[in-house]
């Protein structure tokens, strides 16, 4: 075993703290997110600087221009009312984006908390709620969208109402399985057993005679075909040092039955009691 030296805090780099840092290493490890994030910020650009990049009236008819060809003044040429394609696009991507984000919010937001309690709760709770949530994926989305929109009325407001309603259950499911699977594991059942409110479980285990604070790790087991070198979890790990990058962990055995294999408690010199 490794001679156990005091590990320092200030050793781990302060931007690897925050989510922003792993969510743009995640980016940068997969093209097509990329390049996903690429076209979305043309949309963007297009949409909000679409005064700039057009003079033409995206709703002005014009029946002398009706069926343009593509030219230097029609770039992407006209419609049957003669109105500017190019105009229209880019005004139409305002609506289109606003859509997007506003009902995939109103999806996170009811979706996201009524899958956790359900997910984390079990029992009646959770079955009432699937057998909700079963009704309206019973519904198809575009169908369940426009009844609602039926019922509410027309209007881009309803539009989105409507179209983050009826992506509320892949939400609710999605989030409902994660806490089926996460609340199994060991450091769940560890934080209820010392007396942590299970309304929301979120500990952060203080190791306060070396200073360091150990995190539970977010995400999924590391894929066993394609391992990192050194500790297979310092991609995710926000206290990940040099060695972790470099060297696989050892196995130590502060206490029978107690195994732990982490170069940061390996070198903290702290015994579990």
């Amino acid at each position: 075993m490794s001679s156990r030296l005091p590990v320092e805090p200030s050793k781990v780099p302060a931007e690897r703290d925050t989510e922003f840092y792993q969510i743009i290493q995640h980016l940068q490890r997969n093209r097509l997110a990329m390049l996903g994030v690429a076209i979305l910020t043309v949309f963007m650009f297009g949409a909000l600087f679409a005064p700039v990049l057009t003079s033409f009236d995206p709703v002005q008819i014009d029946f002398g221009n009706a069926f343009q060809k593509p030219s230097p003044v029609h770039i992407l040429g006209a419609d049957e009312l003669g109105r500017d394609v190019f105009a229209r696009i880019l005004f139409g991507s305002r609506i289109s984006l606003m859509i997007g984000f506003i009902s995939v919010f109103i999806g996170l937001a009811a979706g996201v908390p009524i899958g956790a309690l359900s997910g984390y709760y079990g029992g009646k709770i959770d079955l009432l709620v699937q057998r909700l949530i079963d009704m309206l994926i019973a519904f198809p989305g575009i169908l369940l969208a426009i009844v609602i929109v039926t019922v509410l009325g027309t209007g881009v407001e309803n539009v989105m109402l409507a179209t983050g309603i009826a992506s509320v259950p892949i939400y609710t499911r999605l989030v409902r399985g994660s806490v089926l699977a996460v609340k199994e594991q060991r450091f769940v059942a560890a934080a209820k057993v010392l007396g942590i409110s299970s309304g929301l479980i979120k500990s952060k285990p203080k190791l306060s005679e070396s200073k360091v604070i150990l995190d539970f790790i977010p995400g999924m087991v590391p894929n066993p075909v394609d391992m990192p070198p050194g500790c297979a979890f310092n991609p995710r790990c926000r206290q990940a040092m040099e060695i972790c990058r470099q060297q696989t962990p050892v196995i130590t055995e502060p206490k029978p039955g107690h195994l732990v294999r982490c170069w940061l408690y390996d070198q903290s010199g702290v015994e579990l009691k």
